[in-house]
């Protein structure tokens, strides 16, 4: 590892009760480059400063390096060309897949999809995204009509286009969706909307490729990518409980979160109950709450409740935010767990849990 970028005194927990020296590192491999972040404690037993948080992340291939900067396409082949073919043309033809098959199959084009097929591009692999809905963007726009991202805007961005700095901290669900479907023009991205698949994708050991049908607007295609990858999220599909007397229910409505639309503007008087406790259900109750509704809330155990102005600062704070160390270029939460402390830092790990259960108890004792 060389070339620290980045030398600072942190609060190893978030409670800032251990301290500790960050870095921020550049990686080289014999496979690639990256970036990392390290997080080193002072060892009681012995006063040696030891690794308790190490996390790497692989950017760059050795030998495959992304089309970027000086990498980048021409846009255009100068001098006599016979059967030259403009931009649009040539794009139509490789969105369709006309005469050849992609390596990588995409399922979903939300987020997760489109930023798997961006990074995918820019390493030359051909990849097509399939997606149930119209439009890119529409795992978004039909959500319920209040629906705001919980996440702020520093912990969201995509690869190679990030949110411009006039973006609102905290993204309306429409305009999220609108960002998406721009965002996958912008980036040349071969998707097919509309399109399912029409029965389970099989695997050929011996071709090494998988046999996939896919259903678009009424005509059929079977498709042999190398790779598939799932990106229909972690909860894309709806768990709704079956319980006696939900047949005969004569309310004003009985749905899962995702089904939800929006409370109605003459919900004065009305009573209703929501199952769960997080971020859905909290804005379903207080869209009922503020159109006049008596909202009950039904949940397994207690909350830990915070507002956002206070719990950002815990959360995310040194990492994503104005003037934050960018590790959305650099790791995912890196900082916010310990799963891969070394052996060696055990003792402070058990002091960090010490402190983070004595701080719970002190919090939560005032609920019982």
């Amino acid at each position: 590892m060389k070339n620290n970028q980045a030398v600072s005194v942190v609060s190893v927990d978030q409670r800032g009760y251990l301290k500790g020296i960050q870095l921020i590192l550049t990686v080289s491999t014999d496979v690639g480059s990256g970036r990392g972040l390290a997080k080193l404690v002072q060892d009681e037993s012995d006063g040696q400063w030891k690794a308790y948080t190490l996390y790497t992340a692989l950017h760059n291939l050795e030998g495959h390096e992304e089309i970027l900067g000086s990498r980048r396409p021409n846009g255009v082949a100068h001098g006599t060309v016979e059967d030259r073919k403009c931009w649009k043309d040539a794009r139509i033809i490789e969105q369709e897949f006309v005469g050849e098959e992609p390596t990588v199959l995409i399922i979903g084009a939300g987020q997760g999809g489109l930023t798997a097929a961006a990074r995918l591009r820019m390493l030359g692999v051909k990849c097509l995204i399939i997606d149930k809905n119209e439009s890119v963007g529409d795992n978004w726009r039909d959500r319920y009509h209040q629906l705001v991202l919980h996440d702020p805007v520093y912990y969201d961005h995509l690869p190679y286009l990030p949110f411009p700095p006039t973006w609102p901290v905290f993204t309306p669900k429409d305009k999220l969706a609108d960002w998406l479907e721009a965002y996958a023009k912008a980036m040349d991205l071969n998707i097919w909307t509309s399109s399912t698949l029409t029965d389970t994708p099989t695997y050929s050991s011996s071709d090494r490729k998988w046999s996939v049908t896919i259903s678009r607007n009424g005509a059929f295609r079977t498709l042999h990518p190398k790779h598939v990858i799932m990106a229909t999220g972690h909860s894309g599909e709806p768990n709704v409980p079956v319980f006696p007397g939900a047949a005969d229910f004569k309310g004003d409505r009985l749905c899962h979160s995702s089904q939800f639309s929006g409370a109605k503007a003459d919900s004065q008087g009305l009573k209703i109950v929501v199952v769960g406790c997080c971020n859905s259900a909290h804005d379903i109750a207080q869209d009922y709450y503020e159109r006049g509704a008596a909202v009950t809330m039904v949940q397994r155990s207690s909350t830990y409740v915070m507002t956002s102005e206070n719990g950002l600062g815990v959360l995310l704070r040194g990492f994503y935010g104005e003037g934050g160390v960018g590790l959305p270029k650099i790791l995912m939460k890196a900082g916010l767990t310990c799963s891969r402390g070394l052996a060696s830092a055990r003792r402070c790990r058990s002091d960090v849990s010490r402190y983070h259960f004595s701080g719970v108890e002190k919090i939560t004792s005032g609920f019982s």
